[in-house]
């Protein structure tokens, strides 16, 4: 199984009712859907920011901003979640000692990381092996520029050429290839036409599965050939509940067998809680083999008056959650703002 990005820590609008509070107080974030993630050998991810306390500084809004607790880990992977990737924009907010505190303590829990700089070497290539004993190689790559730290080399970056030779070796290698790219523009709700011209590429490289994410919107699901691309799959846990197309999500849902490889395709509608938190339905929708699109949402167009609609969040719940700390980040936009000016 697949979903979208999962961000265990609060995004500024939302300090004090969002992911992370619920944690620390207690609540199961994933309890709606472990009952769907029971029935996956595998449940694999994004992580939108780092999971870990080191330079915490509790009354400092950037300091608090998309970082979840160090402790939800165990939630994460106690509900079924046991693959991560990594490499996205938001990996390194916190710095290179909360990227590599969240490495470690993923790994101890029992939760893979992909998305590495080095996964490219033969002896960090990421497997999964099913009950089946069908060996399916993973890899990740961000194609959205790192703000934070636009030089970083600690998680992998796409780079056509690089990873469609990788593709086209390790598919003679492994029954199944997947290919996991965080791509794509904020804003944008259907895959644009570089996307199709690098899925294609990748998929006629050997790629079988293609799964995307960073626009926090569901997209359509194709076919091209003999694999499938699900451009991108949305939010999963996040914060983001000023517009329904980013609260309307899915779990891709895929069997993999050694004999036929991509099975069946089904996906599981998901809407999002104001708080950040996946509710799932009781029904997959199957994907027939002969259907070469499938768009769940049905979205067009980009997304609209995006800031209005955060305005009018913000000024709603200004009196939720911890107020301080919403008006000291608003006040560090608008200073940021104007000294960019």
């Amino acid at each position: 199984m697949f979903v979208g990005d999962i961000s265990l820590g609060e995004h500024f609008l939302s300090f004090g009712h969002g992911p992370r509070t619920m944690f620390e107080e207690g609540e199961d974030i994933f309890k709606n859907v472990r009952c769907v993630f029971s029935s996956a050998d595998f449940v694999i991810g994004n992580i939108e920011g780092p999971l870990s306390d080191i330079g915490y500084k509790q009354k400092d809004p950037l300091s608090r901003v998309f970082r979840g607790s160090p402790l939800s880990i165990k939630q994460l992977y106690d509900a079924g979640v046991n693959v991560v990737n990594v490499a996205n924009n938001h990996s390194l907010q916190h710095g290179k000692e909360c990227f590599l505190d969240t490495q470690r303590r993923l790994q101890e829990v029992g939760i893979k990381t992909i998305g590495l700089a080095d996964q490219l070497k033969p002896e960090n290539t990421k497997l999964i092996t099913g009950t089946d004993g069908c060996r399916v190689c993973l890899l990740a790559a961000s194609d959205v520029v790192d703000n934070t730290c636009p030089n970083q080399d600690l998680y992998a970056y796409y780079n056509e050429d690089r990873l469609n030779n990788a593709v086209k070796v390790l598919s003679k290698q492994f029954g199944v290839v997947i290919v996991i790219l965080h791509w794509g523009h904020e804003g944008e709700t259907r895959a644009n036409k570089a996307q199709k011209i690098a899925a294609k590429k990748l998929i006629q490289s050997g790629a079988d599965l293609i799964v995307g994410h960073h626009p926090h919107v569901f997209f359509e699901i194709e076919r091209i050939d003999s694999g499938v691309v699900a451009y991108s799959i949305g939010n999963f846990v996040f914060d983001l509940p000023w517009d329904r197309k980013l609260r309307r999500t899915g779990i891709l849902d895929v069997e993999i067998t050694r004999d036929t490889g991509l099975s069946d395709i089904k996906v599981w509608p998901v809407y999002i809680d104001t708080h950040g938190q996946p509710l799932c339905a009781k029904r997959a929708l199957y994907i027939p083999n002969n259907v070469k699109n499938f768009d769940l949402y049905k979205h067009s167009g980009r997304l609209s008056n995006q800031a209005l609609k955060k305005m009018a969040y913000f000024f709603y719940f200004i009196l939720k959650g911890h107020t301080l700390l919403k008006l000291r980040f608003l006040i560090w936009k608008i200073r940021n703002f104007i000294h960019q000016k």
